[in-house]
């Protein structure tokens, strides 16, 4: 409590709930209810798979890949996982950050640590990529794997309609989607990401030598709306 009144400007505490604690209500209730929907969203996923793990089970299925997935979702750290979901400030901790592991055995490897932000990683560290450190250029060629767990696989579309962007776990079965913006019905396609979070690998030949043009860099991402509509802002669509 007064951690928060020093942080908190005075004319702030009544609006935010600071000296009933009414601030923590609104992380369970109401529209934004951050920390109940990113529980409901680990849970509902965990459901999800423990349902597939038993069907798997009795139809005599391989079980590997979903007891990876299942493990790197149950030991996510907890930190990150709720800064990722605006329970606590992305800005104030060193989340989703991963490393371009460099596995030449050289001076110049030794002393570096190639560390980004997952969304410029993307970008900079993609198999294929290139980025200049240490006087030196390194070739990213792989995607990081870890023991025991697997990368979050999602189908996605984009929604004909209006644009909408919506993702599912690739485990989860279904060949249809419903937008939760117009309600229209479509196809998932074939597209299909990972999410890339155990870092990436550079290639295990020395490093070259930079020249004249800096390395070319891909666009990590295209921004599509992704999210709940509150019924009062679903657009109405005409025929």
């Amino acid at each position: 409590m007064d951690a928060l009144r020093r942080v908190v400007p005075p004319h702030l505490h009544d609006d935010l709930g600071i000296d009933d604690w009414a601030w923590v209500e609104t992380l369970f209730q109401g529209d934004e209810a951050y920390l109940a929907k990113a529980a409901e969203e680990v849970l509902g996923d965990l459901t999800q798979l423990e349902e597939l793990r038993h069907q798997y089970f009795e139809q005599r299925k391989n079980l590997d890949h979903l007891n990876r997935l299942i493990n790197t979702i149950e030991n996510k750290n907890l930190i990150g996982y709720l800064a990722s979901r605006s329970v606590l400030p992305k800005y104030g901790f060193p989340v989703d950050v991963v490393e371009l592991q460099l596995p030449h055995h050289g001076e110049e490897a030794r002393r570096l640590q190639l560390e980004r932000d997952l969304r410029i990683a993307i970008s900079e560290y993609a198999p294929g990529g290139q980025v200049v450190a240490g006087g030196k250029v390194w070739t990213s060629r792989y995607i990081k794997r870890r023991p025991n767990k697997a990368w979050d696989r999602y189908k996605y579309a984009i929604c004909p309609n209006c644009s909408n962007f919506v993702a599912q776990r690739v485990e989860v079965e279904g060949d249809f989607v419903i937008c939760s913006v117009c309600q229209s019905n479509f196809g998932w396609g074939k597209g299909t990401f990972v999410v890339p979070s155990f870092g990436f690998i550079a290639d295990n030949r020395p490093p070259g030598n930079p020249g004249e043009n800096r390395p070319d860099r891909t666009f990590s991402t295209r921004v599509f709306f992704s999210g709940e509509v509150r019924k009062e802002e679903v657009p109405t669509v005409l025929d």
